[in-house]
């Protein structure tokens, strides 16, 4: 007769097993403590809305994870995918044709002044698509490669400045990144005319959207791991960033800038105060590690931008509780439209920008 296990002893067996799984399986993750403020309420200038629950979706179920978006000189929509194509279609029109496929992650897009397409690709670094010829023009910098090229953006003189999220984890990764908690990211420049690529900042925390200032001189820098949004000034030998917005609401994704100034930021999740408190003490945050993915916890469903003024005034706050179209990594305003971008969704949304 085969021999059953009592109850208590079993019970007894498993939860040993589960303290020291939770506790010494190891993990190539080394957190430091999470030392964020708590994330504020959703009121005030955050105050819940559904003002994105409109959104339509272009070119629906033929885009997967269209994470950033660009406009052409003729109006078209560009956008790069998970198959790593970067895609181009006419806003209303369902025909989308590939512009090039990077072999990678195509993320950031950027326009230069001789129509040269930049792109900021999370696997193969800073690329460079002009006249049907796609080229490698950076793969790292100061002996260290690019893991996470995110986002770039392009100054007055050409020189292009971009970030790399993370120098330890790839975008399959992203999650180990921030519940680490370490500076792994940086902000770097690189210049077309000398083929330099040059450090500009260094010690971020994630590190995602960039983009340029109305008057050509700072960027702005979304530091995702901290929730703020930094301002940098151009022009300096050793700039020092100082913050734009901080304690988000969310985790600040891909940033833009509209003709008439604001600076709009994708949030791509609302803050998870009971995690970051967790987290606070390393070891709990080992242990969060050692669980399988599906029980750590996961980012809420809920669509978020925010329209900023360069003093950090919040303009806009459109949000949708119902995670319609989400996480929402990109705003892009143009013509009095917004178009909206996403690590997941297989649409751009579109939606008419507030005023």
């Amino acid at each position: 007769m085969r021999r059953l296990w009592p109850s208590g002893l079993l019970t007894l067996l498993i939860g040993a097993f589960g303290v020291g799984y939770l506790s010494a399986w190891p993990i190539d993750v080394d957190p430091a403590p999470m030392d964020l403020p708590p994330p504020p309420a959703f009121e005030g200038d955050f105050a819940r809305n559904d003002r994105l629950s409109s959104i339509r979706r272009l070119a629906d179920g033929l885009l997967h994870g269209p994470e950033d978006v660009l406009l052409d000189a003729e109006g078209r929509l560009l956008t790069g995918l998970l198959d790593g194509r970067v895609a181009r279609l006419r806003p209303g029109e369902a025909l989308v044709e590939t512009i090039v496929n990077t072999g990678g992650r195509p993320l950031g897009l950027a326009f230069a002044a001789d129509g040269a397409l930049w792109i900021a690709d999370a696997q193969r670094g800073l690329l460079r698509h002009h006249e049907g010829q796609l080229t490698v023009m950076s793969e790292g910098e100061g002996g260290r490669p690019f893991r996470f090229v995110d986002e770039l953006a392009i100054a007055p003189d050409g020189v292009v400045y971009f970030t790399d999220a993370s120098s330890r984890y790839g975008p399959e990764r992203y999650r180990d990144d921030f519940m680490e908690h370490r500076p792994n990211g940086r902000l770097l420049s690189f210049n077309p005319a000398t083929g330099e690529t040059r450090l500009v900042l260094g010690g971020l925390y994630f590190p995602n959207g960039v983009v340029v200032s109305a008057d050509g001189g700072a960027l702005y820098v979304a530091e995702s791991g901290m929730a703020r949004i930094l301002r940098v000034p151009l022009g300096v030998d050793t700039p020092k960033a100082t913050p734009l917005i901080e304690n988000l609401p969310g985790y600040p994704d891909n940033l833009s800038l509209s003709a008439e100034g604001v600076i709009w930021a994708a949030l791509f999740a609302p803050r998870h105060a009971q995690a970051e408190a967790i987290m606070r003490d390393p070891a709990w945050t080992r242990a969060l590690l050692r669980l399988p993915p599906a029980l750590r916890p996961a980012p809420e469903r809920l669509g978020m931008a925010l329209g900023i003024a360069p003093s950090g005034e919040i303009l806009h706050n459109l949000q949708d509780p119902a995670g319609r179209y989400a996480p929402v990594t990109s705003v892009v305003e143009e013509d009095g439209q917004l178009y909206i971008g996403s690590l997941s969704e297989r649409a751009v949304g579109v939606l008419p920008a507030p005023r």
